[in-house]
């Protein structure tokens, strides 16, 4: 595979002399079954040979050290290629260059090693564990609508654990103070989604009895909250007047919500 991406044969056979060649050349295979471009997988490969002579510099001796010495790593190589970074956004690319191949690499090599990830944890993942796996198994949904699933509930799970509620105390004015508190920044169709997303969830609190009354009705169905419109200031008046005076920037209006 390292054919592929490098010309030279004395270079080809540096690599594979390496203590982690036979890693470093599995790590290349994957990259090729992903399609990735030759100049990404020369830059991994080149990354690992750095961290190969770094592990061995601090006294590795097995693929299971080798998780330890990541950070450290990554680190080193921060201070070696790094000294132009003028942003946050520079500094993260750098560590990229160096995390990302190790840790993919180690995925691969070390038995039971998971990249650390920086994802936030899915919504209600501890007090619904379930929910995600029943629209994955039972509803049939794909990945892109499993995404949207958490993309609007996870402001929902952000509210009540604000708010101080546990689902078994889940009230309708609870349901209505947030979906009126999400209206301020989401439009028709984000509302929409929102509805959609939460009658799911309730019915499923009710199903799994998390939740001892059907809430469902507590979302309203055939319309939606959007923003009020933005009316542009004009004489002898200022941009604070332009918005309604009601303390919820909200308004109803008629829409026809799937079910």
């Amino acid at each position: 595979m390292l054919e592929r991406h490098f010309r030279s044969l004395k270079a080809i056979d540096r690599i594979k002399a390496q203590w982690l060649g036979p890693q470093i050349e599995r790590y290349a295979q994957f990259l090729d079954e992903l399609h990735t471009s030759n100049s990404t997988v020369r830059q991994h490969v080149r990354a690992l040979g750095h961290f190969n002579d770094f592990v061995i510099g601090r006294g590795a001796t097995c693929l299971d050290d080798l998780p330890d010495h990541v950070d450290a790593f990554v680190e080193h190589w921060q201070a070696g290629h790094g000294r132009w970074c003028k942003s946050a956004q520079d500094r993260a690319a750098v560590v990229a260059q160096s995390r990302v191949p190790v840790e993919r690499m180690l995925s691969l090599a070390v038995p039971g090693y998971t990249r650390p990830s920086n994802r936030p944890a899915m919504p209600f993942s501890t007090s619904v564990p379930g929910f995600f796996p029943f629209l994955l198994k039972e509803k049939g949904l794909r990945q892109t609508s499993i995404h949207n699933y958490t993309f609007t509930l996870r402001p929902f799970d952000s509210y009540l654990a604000q708010a101080g509620i546990s689902l078994d105390k889940l009230t309708p004015a609870c349901i209505t103070e947030f979906i009126n508190d999400r209206a301020k920044t989401l439009h028709k169709s984000g509302m929409l989604n929102t509805a959609g997303a939460l009658r799911v969830f309730l019915r499923y609190l009710h199903r799994e009895g998390i939740i001892a009354n059907d809430l469902v009705r507590s979302v309203p169905r055939g319309r939606v909250y959007r923003q009020a419109p933005f009316r542009a200031p004009s004489a002898g008046r200022t941009s604070s007047d332009c918005w309604p005076a009601s303390t919820a920037a909200a308004t109803w209006v008629n829409a026809t919500m799937p079910s």
